[in-house]
């Protein structure tokens, strides 16, 4: 949490209350507070100023995994692989350099990120599913349940995917998955029974 948030957290509980009391500090200037947060081995900030316990990840960050994951997590929405080696970088958690390359790998191998673009992911955590368009397609047909207009399609695919549309289009062009009625609503291609 952020600082302010710790500060104000800590204000409202019983034993701030009892020591300023007690000791007589001001609650505006949190001297004692603050002595506290610089001197204490459990507690420790992140490159983005924000407080937690020593050993979790999101404060000291050591694989590159969990790097990745707090700059994304910082930035809010998808981001280029190159782009998250760039603020690796610029955020300096230690002296180790990242290179693309293995900002990529770590992408492709950690169940925590989904492929949603050219070379862009995105926190799964976000509501991202992994998969190609087609698949995407699938569950949006399967949350409908019902015939859907290409446009209806398009708008809900790119709520999931940093593509073209013309991807869209070219995945819906496949017959074997997906069938156009006459009134131009797409459904799902009902699977032939097993003899």
């Amino acid at each position: 949490m952020t600082e302010e948030e710790l500060l104000n957290r800590f204000r409202a509980t019983e034993t701030f209350q009892s020591h300023q009391k007690h000791f007589g500090f001001n609650d505006d200037s949190l001297d004692p507070v603050y002595a506290h947060l610089r001197t204490s081995t459990r507690l420790k900030t992140n490159p983005f100023r924000e407080w937690g316990l020593t050993h979790w990840k999101t404060v000291t960050p050591k694989r590159m995994g969990d790097k990745i994951y707090l700059i994304m997590k910082k930035h809010g929405q998808p981001l280029h692989f190159r782009d998250i080696t760039e603020r690796i970088n610029q955020t300096n958690f230690d002296a180790k350099k990242a290179y693309a390359p293995t900002v990529h790998n770590e992408l492709i191998l950690d169940e925590r990120y989904v492929l949603v673009g050219r070379g862009i992911y995105a926190l799964r955590e976000w509501g991202y599913a992994p998969g190609v368009v087609s698949d995407v397609i699938v569950e949006v047909f399967k949350k409908a349940g019902r015939p859907m207009s290409r446009d209806e399609i398009v708008a809900k695919v790119l709520e999931q995917r940093l593509v073209k549309k013309g991807t869209v289009y070219l995945a819906l062009s496949s017959q074997d998955q997906f069938v156009r009625d006459e009134d131009d609503n797409y459904s799902l291609r009902q699977s032939e029974p097993a003899a």
